[in-house]
């Protein structure tokens, strides 16, 4: 019976009715679950960053491999456009030997040589892209593919400003000046 007098005395009713120690047992079980609840979450969160972790290195890795990547395609492109470049040339090398060889018994013959060696630059140069700037005389001064090097006096005033000659050729490749041409210019005055 003390037992049971003891229980008795332990039981305190609140306002409402209910019993204080239920209450009690219920925010036990409710604290319980808040901290399994915030483990879980906690371990979640782990696990996010983890993979976060994962995913950034994979991208690092991805982007090291991507560079690698592109400079051995860029590396292979210099070496195929250097390779292309020396074949278009390798005939004038085989055109200027044979001229070596040979004995040059008139200036005839040496012309006939240096024309040959001429073409076969031109016929090279267009194998690569390369072609010779339009410029004749009697064009106007264009400081994009001329440079005048030199004036002359000239007697008629429609040769002013104009080209009167070219002393070198100018190139260009895909509509870009390589070099411009060097000319000289008319002078009226």
């Amino acid at each position: 019976m003390e037992e049971v007098k003891e229980e008795k005395e332990n039981v305190v009713s609140n306002k409402e009715g209910t019993d204080i120690k239920n209450e009690s047992k219920i925010s036990k079980k409710t604290e319980n679950k808040k901290t399994v609840s915030l483990e879980e979450k906690y371990e979640e969160s782990l696990q996010k960053i983890k993979k976060l972790q994962e995913d950034i290195l994979s991208t690092i890795a991805d982007g090291e491999n991507y560079k690698k990547q592109v400079n051995k395609s860029c590396q292979n492109y210099i070496t195929s456009t250097f390779e292309s470049f020396f074949l278009a040339f390798f005939p004038l090398f085989d055109d200027c030997h044979r001229i070596q060889k040979e004995e040059i018994t008139s200036i005839d013959t040496l012309k006939k040589g240096l024309d040959l060696i001429y073409q076969n630059f031109l016929k090279a140069f267009e194998r690569v892209g390369i072609i010779p700037l339009a410029v004749s005389i009697g064009d106007s001064l264009d400081t994009k593919k001329h440079e005048a090097i030199a004036e002359v006096k000239v007697k008629n005033e429609e040769e002013d400003g104009k080209v009167v000659e070219v002393i070198s050729q100018g190139w260009k490749m895909n509509e870009k000046v390589l070099k411009v041409a060097q000319v000289v210019i008319g002078n009226y005055k």
